[in-house]
């Protein structure tokens, strides 16, 4: 994200981006732009985060970006530790993570940020750009 303000807007860069295959529902309100007219370049100019000039890039979408939901520590700890002794699988890649990386081996709300996302307790809009692309 850019620390500069142009009429109001930041500029935000796409770091990484990650595909994935979802099936959703249309609701009243949503749009559906087909492609294929002459009209494709303002289509993709503006839709695609990674464009140059995107809806992304001059953060129209920053509501994607902040992470609204959480936890209690002191609610979520003992929640948590009952996943990892209920996921044995989950809870081998917890203790191989933490021996990896020695900020989560030291830090405990770190440790339960792990568990609560790899539990997938994120909120399920977090980080999902709203475009989406119809696959035939």
């Amino acid at each position: 994200m850019s620390p500069n303000v142009f009429e109001k807007h930041h500029l935000n860069t796409v770091e990484q981006l990650r595909k994935v295959r979802k099936t959703i529902r249309l609701q009243k309100g949503d749009w559906l732009i087909a492609i294929g007219t002459d009209k494709d370049r303002i289509i993709v100019e503006t839709l695609e985060p990674q464009a140059h000039d995107s809806y992304f890039v001059w953060n129209f979408f920053d509501a994607i970006l902040q992470q609204k939901e959480g936890f209690s520590p002191y609610v979520w700890e003992d929640k948590a530790w009952e996943l990892l002794e209920a996921n044995p699988k989950m809870k081998k890649a917890f203790e191989e993570a933490k021996s990896e990386d020695e900020q989560l081996a030291g830090n405990a709300m770190a440790q339960l940020y792990w568990v609560y996302k790899e539990a997938q307790m994120l909120e399920e809009n977090y980080r999902l750009y709203p475009v989406f692309k119809l696959e035939e």
